[in-house]
């Protein structure tokens, strides 16, 4: 759970100097990733917190993506079943994470994690020091 810790590290010491965004870009060979990324975003709906518990299961768990092992997580993790259901099985958030893909391919993104920062690739690491330093290079610009 590396990331999560970095990413509420972050947030803790920079509060709102800085805006963690996130994109979708669901890997081909992933078999069920598009759908997972559909998930996400239906579980946003019921709140950015719902976001982020099924972005770190689905990282921790990336062999239970199948659509019938998310339903059975969404109640897990606190989501209203009926109001998720009916947003996952609509695949109303299909075009959102196609657009999401448009863009990292035009930006050259070739796999997943990839951070950006101010718009630069980060390239130095995933240490929450080489996140503090350049975090700290670019807010003092």
């Amino acid at each position: 759970m590396k990331k999560k810790i970095i990413r509420d590290k972050l947030k803790k010491k920079y509060g709102n100097k800085i805006k963690i965004a996130f994109k979708q870009y669901p890997l081909p060979f992933h078999t069920h990733a598009r759908k997972a990324a559909v998930a996400s975003l239906c579980a946003n709906e019921q709140g950015v917190k719902f976001f982020w518990k099924m972005h770190d299961e689905f990282f921790l768990n990336q062999a239970n993506l199948a659509p019938e092992k998310i339903k059975e997580l969404a109640p897990k993790l606190g989501l209203k079943s009926d109001q998720f259901n009916k947003c996952f099985n609509e695949n109303k958030y299909i075009a959102q994470v196609e657009k999401d893909i448009a863009q990292g391919k035009s930006i050259n993104v070739k796999g997943t994690p990839a951070f950006f920062i101010n718009g630069m690739v980060f390239t130095q690491g995933r240490s929450l020091d080489k996140f503090i330093e350049v975090i700290d290079e670019e807010l003092k610009k």
